[in-house]
């Protein structure tokens, strides 16, 4: 659902949003237990929080799971994570 109105809209992050939105539904059509998948949904509410407080519940989340937050040299804040292997 979130694809489908992501590639409606006109907004310029839309077509990305609607990619990352598909990825996540594959992933979890495979492993609802998925922690790449996870760890983009914790990315996602934390790019897009209103307040401090669930921006750093979405943080410590994604460290929890594994992930780091970096900040990319414009700024934008973006996801680091080891990929899972077949032992993870």
């Amino acid at each position: 659902m979130a694809a489908e109105w992501a590639f409606q809209s006109s907004e310029p992050e839309a077509a990305q949003v609607a990619q990352s939105s598909l990825e996540t539904a594959d992933f979890l059509t495979r492993d609802v237990d998925s922690r790449p998948a996870q760890i983009r949904s914790w990315f996602q509410v934390f790019t897009n929080a209103v307040n401090d407080q669930v921006r750093q519940l979405a943080e410590d989340r994604i460290e929890a799971l594994g992930g780091t937050i970096t900040t990319d040299e414009n700024g934008e804040p973006t996801i680091r994570y080891r990929a899972e292997s077949k032992s993870d």
